[in-house]
Formats: C-alpha cells, structure tokens, sequence
C-alpha cells in the first residue's frame, strides 16, 4: 500500500488459491504447501508462528519415508 499525501494512492493484493481452496474445504493441505485457516489465525495474532509449512513437510517426509522400509 503506499500512501501519498496522507491518502491511500495505491494497494498491492496478492491472496492465493491454493489456501483459498484448503479454507473452504476443497484442498486436503497435508498434501500441498497451503495454509488455510491458519492464515486468518496469523492475522488476528500475530505472536503466532509465520510459517509452519518446513515443520509440516519435514514431518511428511519422515512419515512417507517410514512408510516405505
């Protein structure tokens, strides 16, 4: 956002699809790096962790690679 004069002159909005989708139900997350409601929870507080996606899938990794011993 940047702001000229005291006013709003402009506003940069990203979002992303892929949460999007995992927020409303139509994305499984534990299979793609997406948050879902977690990133409104992040908003609301932000002493929340920013970004649990390397925990997640290091914990896949160690789950699918037990898997398959």
């Amino acid at each position: 956002m940047g702001i000229v004069d005291g006013k709003v002159a402009y506003e940069h909005i990203h979002w992303d699809q892929a949460s999007l989708l995992v927020q409303v139900g139509l994305l499984d997350p534990a299979t793609l790096p997406v948050v879902g409601a977690e990133q409104a929870s992040k908003l609301r507080d932000p002493r929340l962790p920013s970004n649990e996606l390397i925990r997640r899938a290091e914990r896949q990794r160690i789950i699918v690679g037990n898997s398959s011993s």
